[in-house]
């Protein structure tokens, strides 16, 4: 289930909420903050909401997809697949999300997003949207910042963090040969 610790406007003023708790906490509705107004129809609305979740997924060595724990897969090292690289990801799936991330789970409603993730080296965090930044911290841990700019449904939100070996890449942009007319 998801703990919501607080709830701030874009002023930083708290604002009262109110949570399920249990399996009822993962369903659509389970969260109600008051924003103390009504807000109009159509308006952009910006939450900060400090959480933490209380589910706990262990890996499970004879799955190959890594644990099935609600919303969050977990791999890492075992006695059956012992090259295995450490990595938990989100996939981006109706249903899914709302395990691990609060928020409304209808494709219709659509939202912006960051994403701001801590891992130890030399695990790397990838995710939907554009790398803002990555600060290295003292005791060999990071910090990657992701955020989208395009509105898109929450179960669209996703993430990987794992040991990724880089690769450069650059896109290949290539003349064209003729040039493209209708009908021929």
């Amino acid at each position: 289930m998801l703990h919501i610790e607080s709830v701030h406007d874009e002023r930083g003023a708290a604002l009262v909420h109110q949570a399920a708790a249990g399996e009822a906490a993962a369903a659509d509705g389970a969260l109600r903050i008051s924003l103390g107004r009504t807000a109009r129809s159509g308006e952009r609305l910006t939450l900060t909401l400090r959480y933490r979740t209380g589910w706990v997924n262990h890996s499970d060595p004879n799955n190959l997809g890594g644990s099935s724990g609600r919303g969050l897969r977990f791999l890492q090292p075992s006695s059956t697949e012992p090259l295995c690289r450490r990595q938990v990801w989100a996939s981006g799936e109706p249903g899914a999300v709302r395990w691990w991330l609060p928020g409304h789970d209808h494709p219709a409603d659509l939202r912006t997003s960051e994403l701001r993730a801590s891992v130890p080296a030399p695990l790397q965090v990838v995710a939907g949207g554009r790398l803002v930044s990555v600060v290295h911290h003292d005791g060999g841990t990071r910090t990657y910042h992701w955020r989208t700019d395009t509105p898109e449904p929450h179960y669209r939100t996703s993430f990987v963090a794992g040991e990724f070996t880089p690769i450069a890449q650059a896109p290949r942009m290539g003349p064209m040969t003729r040039p493209i007319r209708p009908n021929g």
